[in-house]
Protein backbone atom coordinates (compact mmCIF):
# COMPACT_ATOMS: atom_id res chain seq x y z
CA UNK A 1 0.00 0.00 0.00
CA UNK A 2 1.36 3.38 -0.21
CA UNK A 3 2.20 5.89 1.73
CA UNK A 4 -0.20 8.41 1.56
CA UNK A 5 -2.92 6.01 1.25
CA UNK A 6 -1.47 4.11 4.22
CA UNK A 7 -1.74 7.18 6.41
CA UNK A 8 -4.86 8.05 5.67
CA UNK A 9 -6.02 4.97 6.22
CA UNK A 10 -4.49 4.52 10.05
CA UNK A 11 -5.76 7.72 10.54
CA UNK A 12 -9.55 7.49 9.83
CA UNK A 13 -9.39 4.45 11.89
CA UNK A 14 -7.90 6.12 14.75
CA UNK A 15 -10.63 8.57 14.51
CA UNK A 16 -13.32 6.19 14.57
CA UNK A 17 -11.69 4.08 17.23
CA UNK A 18 -11.64 7.10 19.72
CA UNK A 19 -14.92 7.83 18.57
CA UNK A 20 -16.40 4.85 19.74
CA UNK A 21 -13.90 4.65 22.88
CA UNK A 22 -15.21 8.17 23.60
CA UNK A 23 -18.87 7.14 22.95
CA UNK A 24 -18.64 4.13 25.22
CA UNK A 25 -16.92 5.47 27.87
CA UNK A 26 -19.50 8.64 27.72
CA UNK A 27 -22.59 5.73 28.27
CA UNK A 28 -20.49 3.86 31.13
CA UNK A 29 -20.35 7.19 32.58
CA UNK A 30 -24.10 8.14 31.99
CA UNK A 31 -23.62 11.61 30.53
CA UNK A 32 -26.84 13.75 29.75
CA UNK A 33 -27.61 12.32 26.52
CA UNK A 34 -29.14 15.81 25.95
CA UNK A 35 -26.16 17.46 25.90
CA UNK A 36 -24.82 18.79 22.87
CA UNK A 37 -21.32 17.13 22.52
CA UNK A 38 -22.96 13.67 23.87
CA UNK A 39 -25.80 14.02 21.56
CA UNK A 40 -23.12 15.53 18.14
CA UNK A 41 -20.74 12.08 19.29
CA UNK A 42 -24.62 9.86 19.74
CA UNK A 43 -25.85 10.64 16.00
CA UNK A 44 -22.06 9.72 14.55
CA UNK A 45 -21.69 6.27 15.91
CA UNK A 46 -25.30 5.34 15.96
CA UNK A 47 -25.69 4.29 12.55
CA UNK A 48 -23.06 1.56 13.15
CA UNK A 49 -23.58 0.67 16.88
CA UNK A 50 -27.83 0.71 16.89
CA UNK A 51 -28.25 -2.83 14.82
CA UNK A 52 -25.39 -4.37 17.07
CA UNK A 53 -26.92 -2.98 20.57
CA UNK A 54 -30.60 -4.63 19.67
CA UNK A 55 -28.62 -7.57 19.38
CA UNK A 56 -25.82 -7.35 22.01
CA UNK A 57 -27.05 -5.35 24.21
CA UNK A 58 -25.09 -3.71 27.68
CA UNK A 59 -23.24 -5.68 30.25
CA UNK A 60 -22.65 -3.70 34.10
CA UNK A 61 -23.18 -0.55 32.20
CA UNK A 62 -20.81 -0.83 29.23
CA UNK A 63 -22.82 -1.04 25.99
CA UNK A 64 -20.75 -4.11 24.16
CA UNK A 65 -21.61 -3.22 20.62
CA UNK A 66 -19.57 -0.08 20.79
CA UNK A 67 -16.47 -2.14 22.45
CA UNK A 68 -17.23 -4.67 19.54
CA UNK A 69 -16.64 -1.96 17.27
CA UNK A 70 -13.86 -0.52 18.46
CA UNK A 71 -12.25 -3.77 19.18
CA UNK A 72 -12.78 -4.80 15.30
CA UNK A 73 -11.32 -1.45 14.56
CA UNK A 74 -8.62 -1.42 16.12
CA UNK A 75 -7.69 -5.29 14.74
CA UNK A 76 -8.14 -3.39 11.70
CA UNK A 77 -5.45 -0.80 12.62
CA UNK A 78 -3.25 -3.38 13.91
CA UNK A 79 -4.20 -5.36 10.54
CA UNK A 80 -3.26 -2.72 8.55
CA UNK A 81 0.27 -1.08 10.03
CA UNK A 82 1.35 -4.40 10.66
CA UNK A 83 2.37 -6.82 7.95
CA UNK A 84 4.09 -9.56 10.82
CA UNK A 85 1.22 -10.10 13.49
CA UNK A 86 0.24 -13.54 14.27
CA UNK A 87 -3.15 -13.54 12.95
CA UNK A 88 -4.92 -15.58 15.76
CA UNK A 89 -3.44 -12.76 18.40
CA UNK A 90 -4.82 -10.20 16.81
CA UNK A 91 -8.18 -9.74 18.91
CA UNK A 92 -6.39 -10.30 22.19
CA UNK A 93 -3.66 -8.03 21.09
CA UNK A 94 -7.28 -5.72 19.59
CA UNK A 95 -8.78 -5.95 23.01
CA UNK A 96 -4.98 -4.74 24.98
CA UNK A 97 -4.72 -1.80 22.74
CA UNK A 98 -8.60 -0.69 23.20
CA UNK A 99 -7.84 -1.06 27.03
CA UNK A 100 -4.34 0.82 26.13
CA UNK A 101 -6.80 3.82 24.11
CA UNK A 102 -9.20 3.61 27.06
CA UNK A 103 -6.32 4.67 29.28
CA UNK A 104 -5.60 7.31 27.03
CA UNK A 105 -8.34 8.59 26.65
CA UNK A 106 -8.58 9.30 30.29
CA UNK A 107 -5.56 10.25 30.50
CA UNK A 108 -6.05 13.14 27.67
CA UNK A 109 -9.44 13.94 29.49
CA UNK A 110 -8.09 14.63 33.37
CA UNK A 111 -5.26 17.13 31.68
CA UNK A 112 -7.81 18.77 29.75
CA UNK A 113 -10.08 18.78 32.25
CA UNK A 114 -7.83 20.50 34.91
CA UNK A 115 -6.47 23.02 32.23
CA UNK A 116 -10.49 23.99 31.26
CA UNK A 117 -11.48 24.20 35.03
CA UNK A 118 -9.08 27.08 35.22
CA UNK A 119 -10.87 28.90 31.54
CA UNK A 120 -13.90 27.51 30.99
CA UNK A 121 -16.96 27.81 32.50
CA UNK A 122 -18.71 24.81 34.21
CA UNK A 123 -21.59 24.82 32.40
CA UNK A 124 -19.96 24.47 29.17
CA UNK A 125 -20.90 21.33 27.01
CA UNK A 126 -17.65 20.44 26.34
CA UNK A 127 -16.54 20.39 30.20
CA UNK A 128 -19.48 18.45 31.27
CA UNK A 129 -18.62 15.92 28.89
CA UNK A 130 -15.35 15.74 30.42
CA UNK A 131 -16.32 16.09 33.85
CA UNK A 132 -18.97 13.49 33.16
CA UNK A 133 -16.46 11.18 31.75
CA UNK A 134 -13.86 11.60 34.22
CA UNK A 135 -15.80 11.32 37.67
CA UNK A 136 -16.59 7.86 37.94
CA UNK A 137 -12.55 7.60 38.32
CA UNK A 138 -11.99 10.52 40.30
CA UNK A 139 -14.33 9.91 42.95
CA UNK A 140 -13.04 6.17 44.92
CA UNK A 141 -9.58 8.25 44.98
CA UNK A 142 -11.56 11.29 46.15
CA UNK A 143 -12.66 9.33 49.20
CA UNK A 144 -9.29 8.01 49.78
CA UNK A 145 -7.81 11.27 50.31
CA UNK A 146 -8.00 13.45 53.09
CA UNK A 147 -9.43 16.69 52.27
CA UNK A 148 -7.73 19.49 53.51
CA UNK A 149 -8.18 22.99 53.84
CA UNK A 150 -5.29 23.70 50.67
CA UNK A 151 -7.78 23.76 48.20
CA UNK A 152 -6.23 21.58 45.56
CA UNK A 153 -7.22 18.53 44.60
CA UNK A 154 -4.96 15.52 43.98
CA UNK A 155 -7.15 13.27 42.52
CA UNK A 156 -6.70 13.56 38.82
CA UNK A 157 -3.06 13.26 39.39
CA UNK A 158 -3.48 10.15 41.13
CA UNK A 159 -5.55 9.50 38.38
CA UNK A 160 -3.13 9.92 35.82
CA UNK A 161 -0.28 8.00 37.69
CA UNK A 162 -2.41 4.87 37.54
CA UNK A 163 -3.62 5.07 34.35
CA UNK A 164 0.38 5.93 33.25
CA UNK A 165 0.83 2.73 35.28
CA UNK A 166 -1.85 0.27 33.28
CA UNK A 167 -0.33 1.53 30.49
CA UNK A 168 3.34 1.09 30.75
CA UNK A 169 3.88 -1.99 32.59
CA UNK A 170 -0.05 -4.05 32.25
CA UNK A 171 -0.26 -3.45 28.50
CA UNK A 172 3.04 -3.57 28.42
CA UNK A 173 3.24 -7.09 30.01
CA UNK A 174 0.07 -8.26 28.27
CA UNK A 175 1.92 -7.15 24.68
CA UNK A 176 4.60 -8.94 25.44
CA UNK A 177 2.55 -12.11 26.41
CA UNK A 178 0.53 -11.46 23.81
CA UNK A 179 3.31 -11.33 20.81
CA UNK A 180 5.60 -13.71 22.45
Amino acid sequence: MTEPLLFILSTALRVFIFLFLIRGIAQWAQLNPYNPTVRALLRLTDPVTKPLRSILGQWARIDIATVLIACILQAAYIYVLSSTVNLPALPLLAIVEVVNDVCLIFIVMLVVGAILSWITPQGSPAMELISGCTNPILRPIRRLLPSGSIGIDFSPLIAILILFLIKNYLIGFLRAIILG
